[in-house]
């Protein structure tokens, strides 16, 4: 354009994975912008917060964006006058609840297993590990059951971790986590930084049983249009199936019974 050369698009990377891309159809030389286009509302600037000045949550802001779902709010976990809590779907079966999304925690005799870890950020791991704590102490975090990679259902995987979890994946998952887990996060230390620890990993190719003497927990690896890699589980105590990505119900339990499915 008027002798000028301009790229046609544009990608942005995170940790070296591609996140978005920007095409363009048309490019215009100088356009006329109202003086006003770019003019932020009295009332917005009255309202507006000082800039954070530590534990600024860039990673989850970064990629929120990328998603389209930045929300204007400083509650990255919940909503204005929210909170986690433990919700018992069965006996020793809890669902933490009041986040952007759940996840599913089973007790057995000695340990904790946690599933899928759906929010993305440490600070809820940590929030949601300290409320396990308080309603099961002396009972460790045992095993990590992560669905599928996606980041917003692994984001507290590293705070599990350094708290001695192993970690249980769909094949072909386990070397992404590994890499995962040997990356420095310096910025804003998390757990594991502080806390550096390698864990075991598990791939589930078909499936995998989780037993005790009183419990019994069945996890499948599922073909599915969402994702390369995919585990559901089955909480036999209960009968409760835990799925997430693969079903959307309605908010209201009607279209499902009083044991709608949750994840």
């Amino acid at each position: 354009m008027a002798g000028r050369r301009f790229a046609e698009s544009l990608s942005y990377r995170i940790g070296d994975v591609d996140v978005a891309k920007l095409s363009y159809r048309e490019v215009t030389a100088n356009p006329a912008i109202a003086a006003d286009a770019f003019a932020v509302p009295e009332a917005i600037q009255a309202a507006a917060k000082p800039p954070a000045t530590s534990d600024v949550p860039y990673q989850w802001v970064m990629r929120r964006l990328f998603l389209t779902r930045f929300s204007d709010s400083d509650n990255i976990i919940f909503p204005n006058g929210g909170g986690l809590k433990l919700v018992e779907l069965a006996p020793n079966v809890q669902h933490v609840e009041g986040g952007g999304a759940n996840n599913s925690d089973h007790r057995d005799e000695g340990t904790i297993w946690s599933s899928s870890m759906p929010l993305m950020v440490s600070c809820n791991r940590v929030g949601s590990s300290t409320r396990r704590k308080r309603s099961t102490p002396g009972k460790p975090i045992k095993y990590l059951v992560l669905t599928h990679h996606h980041m917003d259902h692994t984001g507290g995987m590293r705070t599990y971790v350094a708290e001695g979890a192993t970690v249980i994946v769909p094949s072909p998952d386990k070397g992404y986590f590994e890499k995962d887990v040997r990356s420095p996060h310096t910025v804003v230390p998390d757990d594991l930084q502080k806390k550096p620890r390698t864990p075991e990993f598990i791939e589930v190719k078909d499936q995998m049983t989780l037993k005790d003497d009183t419990s019994e927990i069945h996890l499948y690896y599922i073909a599915n249009p969402h994702v390369q890699g995919m585990l559901i589980g089955h909480i036999v105590t209960g009968n409760i199936v835990y799925v997430t990505d693969l079903v959307s119900p309605p908010r209201s339990d009607r279209a499902f019974g009083s044991h709608g499915l949750r994840g």
